[in-house]
């Protein structure tokens, strides 16, 4: 069968799309985590993962060639682009589509999160609601690196000690 001229030659649409299909598959909880702490809403949260997404796939990048850390920034700098004119609603204001199924203690540690700086919620929302490494955030981020360990370090201080007089109240 001759090859049509509306036909790539490689690699094919599809193979790409199945590829970055799994790509998003695999990241797909940890770009919704990082978006829900930027936005507080997760309207918008799902806008700014597809704005990242289109502006790292304008790019014409196979989904091996970004670096984990890569998309988050792509991602945080859509949200700065954005963000300026919006200010983001508390994070505690429930949404209709919300989930039910609430840990007894979720409250707890969302007031100890709101005791953190911004600096330091974004790299602890980062590093354990997105997966990635002290390096990737540092890459995410646009921080040194001894900077990001120094914000997750000072962080978890501040979550530990919330928490704990917590438990024993």
């Amino acid at each position: 069968m001759p090859r049509s001229r509306f036909m790539p030659a490689t690699p094919s649409a599809a193979a790409l799309g199945r590829a970055w299909g799994e790509e998003l598959d695999r990241v797909r909880s940890g770009w919704w985590t990082y978006a829900i702490h930027l936005t507080r809403d997760p309207h918008r949260a799902e806008d700014l993962i597809q704005e990242a997404l289109l502006r790292v796939l304008r790019q014409q990048v196979s989904p091996g060639e970004v670096a984990p850390g890569y998309f988050f920034r792509v991602m945080r700098n859509a949200w700065i682009s954005d963000g300026r004119r919006i200010t983001p609603r508390p994070m505690h204001a429930r949404s209709e589509g919300a989930e039910d199924e609430v840990d007894e203690h979720s409250g707890e540690l969302v007031a100890a999160l709101a005791m953190l700086s911004e600096p330091q919620q974004e790299v602890v929302t980062l590093k354990h609601g997105a997966g990635l490494t002290l390096e990737q955030i540092a890459l995410a981020t646009g921080r040194p690196l001894g900077t990001v360990a120094g914000q997750y370090r000072r962080g978890l201080g501040v979550l530990r000690s919330a928490l704990a007089s917590e438990i024993r109240s």
